[in-house]
């Protein structure tokens, strides 16, 4: 793996774990937790649709 596949693959890693806290703060302290609970349900299955039109690995 070529160093700037590692950044890219280590920024794809590191971007949810800190934008996910300040997005769940507000969602929660907008709607309360179910809110949370359904938002985290629609981006679940956003993240699986991203994923199906992937056919194939190098």
């Amino acid at each position: 793996m070529a160093h700037s596949e590692a950044e890219v693959l280590d920024i794809a890693n590191a971007g949810p774990r800190i934008v996910g806290p300040f997005v769940a703060s507000a969602v929660v302290s907008f709607g309360g937790y179910p809110p949370l609970f359904l938002v985290g349900g629609l981006l679940s299955v956003l993240g699986a649709a991203a994923v199906v039109p992937i056919r194939a690995v190098r």
